[in-house]
């Protein structure tokens, strides 16, 4: 963090020397100099310092202006209600830190397929494009289509193969617990 100001006040000051440079040969008057300095190359990196600035400026704003955009899904296009969905819960042993998980079958029209169907139903709008990678506790897949959850959290994410054969991956935000019905396993009853 340190170095980072103090590389900060550097350019500052090689910006503000190249300013006084210019403002003196305009004014035909002696110029600001710095002993052994090369002032093209200190031109160059300023020039490349601003350059880089731009750019990253540009990569921020473009990651707000795609993540800040929602858009609605019809997840029904991803997925087939007449198959079944394979659902595993991944589980951390506290004292070794190692995690497991248990799988499970969503049988067609079982409680859990049901409500999980349902919920895919109602939750079609506010779904915002990510190209993060994430993880949780419980993962529903069938074909193409995923979807990542957390017990107890406000946010689960999906991912599909598109019909163009694109990889897509949205987020959205739920009401804490909307999706826990889905960490108990019962083996898809």
């Amino acid at each position: 963090m340190i170095i980072k100001v103090i590389r900060n006040l550097g350019n500052v000051l090689i910006l503000k020397l190249i300013a006084l440079n210019k403002i003196s040969s305009k004014l035909k008057i002696n110029r600001f100099k710095i002993p052994n300095c090369d002032y093209a190359n200190i031109t160059f990196h300023a020039k490349k310092m601003i350059t880089d600035k731009t750019k990253y400026l540009i990569l921020i704003l473009s990651v707000i202006f795609f993540t800040g955009c929602s858009t609605d899904l019809e997840l029904e296009n991803y997925i087939d209600k007449s198959s079944p969905f394979q659902l595993t819960i991944n589980q951390t042993n506290l004292s070794t830190g190692l995690t497991t998980g248990k799988t499970e079958d969503l049988d067609v029209n079982s409680v859990k397929w049901r409500k999980l169907i349902r919920w895919i139903d109602n939750n079609k709008e506010a779904w915002k494009a990510t190209i993060a990678s994430h993880i949780g506790d419980v993962y529903v897949n069938q074909g193409d289509f995923r979807l990542i959850y957390s017990k107890g959290s406000k946010g689960v994410v999906i991912g599909f193969i598109d019909k163009q054969g694109n990889v897509k991956q949205y987020t959205k935000e739920i009401r804490k617990g909307d999706l826990d019905f889905l960490t108990i396993l019962d083996n898809g009853k």
